[in-house]
């Protein structure tokens, strides 16, 4: 695991020397694959040298365009407020092609989604999005408005909404964008038929995904994984998504990015509470602590404080009589933590859901 943070870590310094003679347009397209790559934080700082450049040399269209890209990197690497800086940079400039300038409209929108800005607010972004649809300049664009469509709907708890969105979008997608990934729509799918319970759909469209998806990605295979956990878990088969959870922390690891994931820390600490794997799953609880209680994303911290809600609650039934009534406090607080968070979120997108989850463990809770 060391061995491959270090070889990141060596080749990220090499990249550094090696970008510092490089022009504009060699700068953005070494940006790219690194976006590609995963490596947005290396990336980022390509398409801010590209920008800087760009505006030394009088070319606004590069300037705002590398802005964009730079805040998209952000974006990925879960820095929503720097994101939010360039994307508002990059519309400022007035400076953004037909198209771009598009692409910037969606990825301020999953930025204002990520931060969990109030519904009416999402919507009225939304509406500007809608004519785009329609819209025969900018390939992909309908799909691309559909999918955010499907994510304003899946946020609001409209599980039938959502997935007809879904489907919309993945028929409608074309492979125009750089940024086109067609794993958002496969994931968007497979998670539309889970939430809706047609599980034997869910997986014939991983299958499919896996057969016919593009690999322009790195992170194509952990996103594949991830949507084949959840698959597991719904059909209760624990031992099975533990399993694919450890292929995942590989994934991950080999991408440089273990720890990065909020998604998989909940996960391993959900199925090894369920599994009785107690501590195993400790240090990802001391990961979830360091990184996410105080994250921008309000959602990663309503995450951690539901894990750590779970944590205390399963750890009350099998701590020492003598500490039980300790951890029985540390349970109430982050149980307390959650229920304000949760209530706090539910409130902006006028949903329950997280609600009902915290309430569910609490009642677990009290019957111990």
């Amino acid at each position: 695991m060391r061995g491959d943070a270090e070889r990141w870590k060596r080749l990220d310094e090499a990249e550094v020397r090696r970008q510092k003679q490089k022009n504009i347009d060699e700068l953005n397209n070494d940006g790219y694959q690194l976006y590609c790559q995963c490596r947005y934080g290396q990336a980022a700082a390509l398409f801010s040298q590209a920008a800087s450049l760009a505006r030394q040399k009088g070319d606004l269209s590069a300037q705002c365009m590398n802005f964009y890209w730079e805040g998209s990197c952000y974006r990925r690497d879960n820095q929503l407020k720097k994101s939010l800086s360039c994307f508002f940079k990059a519309e400022q400039l007035n400076g953004l092609d037909a198209t771009t300038q598009f692409y910037n409209l969606i990825d301020l929108f999953e930025v204002a989604m990520n931060l969990h800005l109030p519904r009416a607010e999402i919507q009225s972004m939304l509406d500007k999005l809608g004519p785009y649809k329609d819209s025969q300049q900018i390939g992909g664009s309908k799909s691309m408005v559909l999918e955010s469509e499907y994510s304003f709907l899946s946020s609001c708890g409209k599980d039938a909404e959502a997935l007809a969105k879904a489907q919309e979008a993945f028929a409608s997608q074309i492979d125009k964008s750089p940024s086109y990934d067609d794993s958002v729509y496969f994931e968007d799918l497979v998670t539309a038929y889970r939430l809706n319970g047609q599980i034997p759909d869910a997986w014939t469209v991983l299958r499919r995904w896996r057969r016919e998806g593009s690999t322009k990605f790195a992170n194509t295979k952990r996103n594949q994984l991830m949507a084949e956990l959840r698959l597991y878990y719904y059909e209760d088969k624990l031992d099975d998504a533990w399993d694919t959870l450890q292929r995942i922390k590989a994934e991950e690891q080999y991408l440089g990015r273990a720890g990065m994931y909020v998604g998989t820390l909940e996960w391993e600490i959900l199925i090894g509470i369920k599994t009785k794997r107690m501590e195993q799953v400790k240090p990802a609880l001391g990961i979830f602590f360091k990184k996410y209680r105080n994250s921008e994303d309000l959602a990663d911290r309503y995450m951690c404080y539901k894990a750590f809600a779970r944590y205390c609650c399963a750890s009350c039934r099998i701590v020492p009589p003598e500490n039980r009534e300790r951890m029985e406090r540390h349970a109430e607080f982050w149980l307390k933590k959650a229920e304000q968070m949760a209530g706090h979120l539910d409130g902006l997108m006028q949903v329950a859901w997280r609600t009902e989850q915290i309430k569910k463990i609490r009642e677990g809770f009290e019957k111990i």
